[in-house]
């Protein structure tokens, strides 16, 4: 095991030699924890966070100034504990498998953040992919001949066969080339909740369609995500579904939450069943573009926004 760094949690006794294990971790397990404290794993890198937002904005900056892939064994066992270290031909079978699935997750989730921190459309993301995957192929064979020069009076053909098929099981992006595929692996492995829609009418307006005014037919839409298939996707994570769980009235004489206030100890429902799930529901208008600028309309767009009591 030289070389490989071991990284710590310090909010428990979980340990790894994988920074994507780590962080992945730290978002299951401690992301929404009330006394969140994690100190970077990064060798050289002294900084702790008390919250999961600067965690991530410092991982940002590391990503930016190229972290170096670590390896993608994750081992979780006491902090007195040694890791373990797998030598028998079953246990490499299995770390391979996990490995190539954990690789396969990174890979889906640096597409998500294309379309959705990036707002990147799907037909510059796939031709990122392809050109991903023909400079990927570029680099491999580079590093293949480097190999087999490097292996030489070593059973080169031998070797050479051992390369040559490690490089063709080594495809990227494979299962994630098209929009459809890529939301088939979302809804199974992200949880994905797609919006739905609603026509509510239509109407008739001026629009140039090629230099010319027509008079065109205009669907008025709402879209809106299922409450009761978000909130199966939500208490899917366990810290969340803890925190439910938790009754979260207080005994002292300040108001710390909204179960502490009167609204909710007098209410019918709430009173009677204090471990009850408390929905509240807001509304508000808003403008998609700048209020000062010329782009504004006449009317605003009015949206619904849910949240969830005592979490």
């Amino acid at each position: 095991m030289a070389g490989r760094q071991t990284m710590f949690c310090s909010m428990c006794n979980y340990r790894t030699w994988s920074y994507l294990g780590f962080v992945k971790h730290v978002v299951e397990k401690h992301q929404h924890d009330a006394n969140f404290r994690v100190r970077c794993p990064i060798a050289g890198c002294q900084r702790s966070f008390a919250s999961w937002h600067s965690f991530r904005s410092h991982r940002s900056r590391h990503r930016q100034n190229a972290l170096p892939v670590r390896h993608m064994e994750d081992v979780e066992v006491p902090v007195e504990g040694d890791p373990p270290s797998p030598t028998a031909e079953g246990n490499a079978a299995v770390d391979v498998v996990s490995s190539e699935r954990q690789f396969q997750y990174g890979q889906a989730a640096t597409i998500l953040e294309l379309t959705e921190r990036y707002r990147l459309p799907q037909s510059v993301v796939n031709g990122i992919l392809q050109a991903s995957k023909s400079l990927t192929r570029s680099l491999l064979e580079l590093l293949k001949l480097k190999l087999v020069e490097g292996l030489r009076g070593k059973e080169p053909g031998e070797a050479s066969e051992i390369i040559e098929s490690c490089l063709n099981s080594s495809e990227l992006f494979v299962g994630l080339e098209s929009e459809h595929l890529r939301k088939s692996f979302y809804r199974s492995n992200f949880q994905l909740i797609e919006p739905c829609s609603i026509l509510l009418g239509s109407e008739r307006q001026w629009r140039v369609r090629n230099w010319k005014q027509k008079l065109v037919k205009v669907d008025d839409t709402a879209y809106f995500v299922p409450l009761l298939a978000n909130l199966e996707a939500l208490l899917r994570n366990e810290s969340i579904l803890k925190q439910v769980e938790t009754v979260r009235y207080a005994n002292e004489d300040h108001l710390k939450d909204l179960c502490d206030g009167g609204y909710i100890r007098n209410h019918p429902v709430f009173s009677r069943h204090p471990d009850a799930l408390q929905i509240v529901a807001y509304y508000d208008d808003l403008e998609i573009v700048n209020p000062l600028g010329t782009k504004i309309k006449k009317h605003k767009v009015g949206h619904w926004l849910d949240n969830y009591g005592g979490w």
